[in-house]
């Protein structure tokens, strides 16, 4: 019977480990995970340009607690974030609609990247063509023999 008692030990350890309240559960890791993603889809709506699963303020804080008893009820995701949407508004998602008249955030830097893009491009192409046009008689007049 030596060895009942280091067996014990350990059995013992193992049982407070999981019945001690402090010890996360598998379920409750993977609940605090979703309630994570869900955040990261988030932003703060008192902060300008900060996800909620990165802000401390007090109010971010309860937000995240109010997602995972959401969570824990059932709700699934899209749920959640068209609840927080209808709390906080069309800013909660850190981007703005494609719908009206904020499509033209999304509309105005695409077609000024094209713009710019053809731009360069067709500036680049007539520098090529006067550089090619000025070395060329260049070479002409240089190879001919006179006469």
């Amino acid at each position: 019977m030596p060895c009942l008692r280091p067996c014990l030990t350990v059995v013992l350890l193992l049982v407070g480990t999981f019945l001690h309240p402090s010890a996360p559960t598998l379920a409750q890791t993977e609940l605090d995970d979703r309630m994570y993603d869900i955040a990261r889809e988030l932003w703060c709506p008192l902060c300008s340009g900060v996800r909620l699963d990165a802000c401390e303020l007090q109010a971010c804080v309860q937000m995240r607690a109010e997602i995972r008893q959401l969570l824990a009820e059932g709700r699934d995701a899209e749920w959640i974030v068209a609840y927080f949407e209808g709390e906080y508004g069309p800013q909660v998602h850190g981007q703005p609609p494609l719908r009206g008249f904020q499509s033209l955030a999304w509309l105005v830097p695409a077609v000024a990247v094209v713009g710019l893009g053809i731009g360069a491009g067709l500036r680049t192409r007539r520098a090529v063509r006067q550089r090619r046009s000025a070395v060329v008689p260049r070479i002409r007049s240089q190879s001919l023999p006179k006469a």
